[in-house]
């Protein structure tokens, strides 16, 4: 009898970038539910369509005009993107406004 696990070790979706999902002491998962949990721990984004990006290419769109960007969020909060997990996120032109 043979056994296969499937292995999971999530890359950035971005472009150019070949950064893989890395806790300690783990670079593969099992269970796909384990490496979402340490990947949302580790400030990992999903887009809610199966990519993931690494901390350093957060794909924000402003719900309010459609903008995007994609960076580190603390640089796009430094430049006055607002980050909101529940509600969406707001781009400087459109923060205060709405």
């Amino acid at each position: 009898m043979t056994v296969t696990t499937s292995k999971y070790a999530p890359i950035c979706e971005q472009p150019g970038c070949d950064r893989r999902l890395t806790v300690p002491g783990r670079t593969m998962w099992s269970d796909p539910g384990d490496y979402e949990l340490d990947a949302l721990r580790t400030y990992w984004q999903h887009d809610g369509d199966g990519r993931w990006y690494c901390p350093n290419h957060w794909h924000l769109t402003c719900r309010h005009c459609g903008r995007t960007a994609v960076g580190d969020p603390n640089r796009l909060t430094d430049a006055g993107w607002e980050v909101g997990f529940w509600t969406g996120h707001t781009c400087p032109e459109c923060a205060g406004t709405h």
